[in-house]
């Protein structure tokens, strides 16, 4: 089973999300900003296939969550969620380590979709 770390802030869309997921499959571990994406990250007992995060967050966003996650050895892939990517939003996913995108809003076949393609 693959194991996904999903960071939302939005509770509503973070439930919805995980949802989709496990419908689907995945075994789905949510937090609902960066900090708590880091403690889950670092805590968790098996290591994640992929971490879905928002860019866009109170306290610590997706970026810097990214930042201290993509040094690590395990360092799973990665997709970023946002309703707006400007050029420096990109350049600073693509330098911590994220090239893959999903422009908010989408549907649950368009996430899953996605997930299925980074996870083969």
């Amino acid at each position: 089973m693959k194991r996904i770390l999903l960071v939302e802030d939005d509770i509503a869309c973070l439930r919805t999300m995980k949802l989709v997921l496990q419908l689907e499959g995945y075994e789905v571990n949510i937090a609902s900003d960066g900090d708590g994406a880091l403690l889950a990250f670092h805590n968790s007992s098996a290591k994640f296939d992929l971490v879905i995060t928002d860019v866009q967050m109170p306290r610590m966003s997706g970026i810097e969550f990214l930042s201290a996650i993509v040094t690590e050895t395990c360092c799973p892939k990665i997709l970023a969620m946002s309703g707006f990517f400007d050029q420096q939003t990109v350049g600073s996913l693509q330098a911590n380590g994220c090239t893959n995108y999903l422009k908010k809003p989408f549907n649950d076949q368009e996430l899953l979709g996605v997930v299925s393609e980074l996870l083969k």
